[in-house]
């Protein structure tokens, strides 16, 4: 009888022991919503000043539903706001001094992307963004409800511009045409011609034309004596005007 007793005593420390085991390698049962936050940015490298945008992925991996599910995204000083969507739709979201979106309810498995439009700081540097979801179900792992996505901003390169004939035949009296012929290193970039004074002559073609070799300006109400010409990736150079020749 004694022996018996020994054997169910055992077997039943036994099964404790296996049932702590079990409770110890994750055997439990677990409750909440577990909102998994993953990002990253369409560059690393934005210009200073330049527009580009973050992309936040949150998954809900259960078991439970995350009611009520909101993203916030606390942007870094300098980092300029733009707009914010979450599956494509603006109406979610709100900016105050810091992102706020709401995403309803995500079922276990479900997943939204929210989207945050930004401009880059004036100032070059790392900046550190980091977006957080959360819902008002517990969570079973909050270590993964945020992520951080760095960039790098960086000056802008500026191009250098190459001019090859400035010509023109107009007078302070008279009036007259003006031929110039420009490049610019970056063959995207638009080039504008501007007087002294800093009004507009109009825009001369990049690389020149066919025209008399250059691109034939409006008609001028004076002669500039000197010509700046300005490129929409930020070069510029000014150039004296001469005779007009063909």
């Amino acid at each position: 009888m004694k022996v018996r007793t020994k054997w169910f005593a055992a077997a039943a420390a036994l099964a404790v022991l296996a049932t702590a085991s079990a409770a110890l390698a994750g055997g439990g049962t677990t409750t909440g919503a577990d909102l998994q936050v993953s990002g990253s940015a369409s560059t690393g490298s934005p210009n200073a000043g330049a527009a580009y945008s973050y992309s936040y992925q949150v998954k809900n991996s259960g078991p439970e539903t995350a009611t009520a599910a909101t993203f916030t995204d606390a942007l870094p000083g300098g980092v300029g706001y733009v707009s914010a969507t979450v599956n494509g739709t603006s109406a979610p979201c709100s900016f105050l001094t810091t992102v706020s979106c709401g995403l309803g309810d995500l079922a276990s498995g479900g997943q939204a992307t929210v989207v945050v439009n930004v401009t880059a700081p004036v100032s070059v540097g790392t900046f550190a963004n980091t977006g957080t979801a959360t819902s008002s179900v517990s969570d079973p792992n909050l270590a993964n409800n945020s992520v951080t996505v760095n960039s790098q901003v960086k000056a802008p390169s500026v191009d250098t511009i190459k001019v090859t004939k400035c010509y023109t035949n107009a007078t302070a009296g008279t009036g007259g045409q003006m031929l110039i012929k420009a490049s610019s290193s970056d063959a995207t970039a638009r080039l504008f011609a501007y007087r002294p004074d800093g009004t507009l002559i109009g825009e001369a073609q990049n690389g020149g034309g066919s025209r008399y070799g250059g691109t034939v300006m409006p008609y001028q109400p004076y002669d500039p004596v000197n010509v700046t010409i300005r490129s929409s990736s930020g070069g510029s150079i000014t150039v004296p005007t001469t005779p007009f020749q063909i």
